[in-house]
């Protein structure tokens, strides 16, 4: 019998641990990181999850095309892009 395993949420919240996200996000992992993220959404399920699984292994593998980094950055809040500032001033990175 396999042991459960469980995630405690910031909020505090108890939720099972599914590795079912984990193979399904590594199993989206094709050519790019752009058809990475798009197959990982339409593997059904927890597609955000799975997306946000996918999208980092592809983006630790090919990196993220510099056209979705320069949207992402446009479409944050000022609050949300004045932390990531900070943050990339205090660690030394790249925006």
């Amino acid at each position: 019998m396999q042991e459960k395993m469980f995630i405690v949420k910031r909020s505090g919240k108890k939720e099972q641990f599914n590795p079912i996200k984990i193979k399904n996000a590594v199993k989206a992992a094709f050519k790019s990181y752009e058809e990475t993220v798009r197959n990982a959404i339409m593997l059904r399920g927890d597609a955000d999850t799975q997306a946000a699984i996918a999208g980092s292994i592809a983006a630790a593998y090919w990196g993220v095309p510099q056209d979705i980094h320069d949207e992402c950055l446009e479409r944050l809040p000022d609050d949300m892009f004045d932390i990531l500032e900070r943050f990339s001033e205090m660690y030394d990175l790249e925006l």
